[in-house]
């Protein structure tokens, strides 16, 4: 299977081990991490960033394998104010009824 070279906006400590333990995340289109996504998976993100929304998604075993690399800090981090609700269901509305759901 394919995979396709993606960024998507940061993730807090809480997603990516929840991503890397195989359980769902909603994750959104950006600049932050460099993920690997199936085709599929790449599709619905595209799609939904279209729509301004993310997607809930989750690593199949070999994406977590591959992707370790995230739950280590970059070292050329620097410290940015955390926007209140990055990590909140505001932070996904857009054209979802919920925000939790996805963009159909």
């Amino acid at each position: 299977m394919p995979y396709h070279e993606t960024r998507i906006e940061k993730l807090s400590k809480a997603q990516i081990s929840k991503l890397l333990k195989r359980h769902r995340v909603r994750v959104k289109h950006g600049s932050h991490h460099k993920v690997h996504l199936s085709h599929e998976q790449q599709k619905k993100l595209h799609n939904a960033h279209k729509k301004g929304c993310g997607i809930t998604m989750e690593f199949d075993p070999y994406q977590i394998e591959h992707h370790q690399h995230l739950r280590e800090e970059p070292k050329h981090h620097t410290h940015h104010m955390h926007h209140p609700h990055a990590s909140s269901k505001r932070f996904f509305r857009g054209c979802c009824k919920n925000s939790w759901e996805s963009c159909t």
